[in-house]
C-alpha cells in the first residue's frame, strides 16, 4: 500500500472515471461500510465549473472509532439514473462491479 493512500484520493478517482463514463452531476454515492457505518453524499458543479463540491446527505457510524471499516461498498447514481457498483476491498484493492 502506498502511503498516500487516502479514501478521499481513491474517491476523486473514482468520480473522474464516472465523467470519463458519461455520468452527468449530479452524482450521487451511497456508501456502506462492513461495520454498517453508511455516507450518502451529493456531487454538484462547482460555481466555477473547475471541480466538484460535495454535500452530505446523511451519515451514520457504528462501532470502534466510529469509522468506514473496509470493505465498503458504494453505489453512484447520476441525474439521468445511470448506476455504477464499486467495491473497495482494501487500499489500491478496489473493484468496479459495474
Amino acid at each position: 500500500m502506498t502511503k498516500d493512500w487516502t479514501l478521499e484520493r481513491e474517491f476523486a478517482g473514482m468520480l473522474t472515471e464516472l465523467l470519463s463514463r458519461g455520468f452527468e452531476a449530479p452524482l450521487y454515492a451511497a456508501c456502506i461500510a462492513v461495520n454498517g457505518a453508511v455516507l450518502v453524499v451529493r456531487y454538484e458543479w462547482s460555481s466555477s465549473h473547475e471541480g466538484l463540491d460535495v454535500e452530505m446527505l446523511a451519515e451514520h457510524a457504528m462501532g470502534e472509532g466510529l469509522m468506514m471499516k473496509l470493505p465498503l461498498n458504494i453505489m453512484f447514481t447520476d441525474g439521468r439514473g445511470e448506476a455504477a457498483r464499486v467495491v473497495v476491498h482494501a487500499p489500491e484493492n478496489t473493484e468496479w462491479v459495474h
